[in-house]
């Protein structure tokens, strides 16, 4: 008898004393809630500091309205200028972290030509570094593209935002052929093989020909307009 008595578990609680139980613990004074009474906090001092400007804003609107709206349009200005600042020195930082590995930098103040990354390019292939190759084909490329458009290569954009730029052109799929190289096999570590390096020098002959073909429509352009 004594052995049934300790093996048989007590009763469950119905449901109703569950619920009138819990009802009573959270009722209780001492029972907060943690992520409330931070957020009634928070909205506290927003409500404080609001009241308090409002106050100001009376007073100087008492004194002279003109100066009251003066002060509140300055006041929003400032705060609009500090969150354009703000905006744009974090844009800043990310494109100078985001740089592209394509066309990184190198230490090598002269060597913008394209026939200097072509020779690099030539160099790494034959040392075996396939994929440096092909980062230097890709720089060699984009120098000719931009070259073509009168302008320079600009160090904070990164290889998409390049191709994305080219997107209405011919140059856009021999350039993308090349992009998508550096990407896979430099970004994610895939072996670079030596038919990668042959079907980038391909693509970079034809951004060749898409520079050159850009240059001469530019050039047309330029005498049309002139004309």
């Amino acid at each position: 008898m004594a052995a049934e008595i300790f093996t048989q578990p007590p009763p469950l609680p119905s449901p109703e004393v569950i619920r009138q139980t819990a009802s009573e613990v959270i009722q209780r004074p001492d029972y907060v809630f943690e992520p409330g009474a931070d957020l009634s906090f928070i909205v506290r001092f927003i409500e404080s500091v609001v009241r308090a400007l409002m106050r100001m804003f009376e007073r100087m609107y008492d004194i002279s309205p003109f100066l009251a709206w003066f002060v509140v349009v300055f006041l929003f200005l400032t705060a609009l200028g500090l969150f354009v600042h703000v905006i744009y020195t974090l844009r800043a930082a990310l494109q100078g972290h985001r740089r592209s590995v394509g066309i990184g930098e190198t230490g090598e103040e002269g060597a913008e030509e394209p026939e200097r990354w072509e020779e690099k390019a030539r160099a790494a292939a034959a040392a075996g570094d396939y994929i440096g190759a092909v980062r230097c084909l890709l720089r060699a490329g984009l120098l000719c593209l931009e070259s073509a458009r009168k302008r320079t290569v600009r160090r904070g954009q990164t290889n998409r935002e390049y191709l994305r730029g080219f997107r209405e052109t011919p140059a856009f799929e021999p350039l993308r052929r090349l992009v998508e190289v550096v990407d896979y096999k430099w970004y994610a570590g895939a072996d670079c093989s030596p038919q990668d390096y042959e079907g980038g020098a391909q693509a970079y002959a034809e951004i060749r020909r898409a520079a050159r073909a850009l240059a001469a429509a530019q050039e047309k352009a330029l005498h049309a307009h002139r004309a």
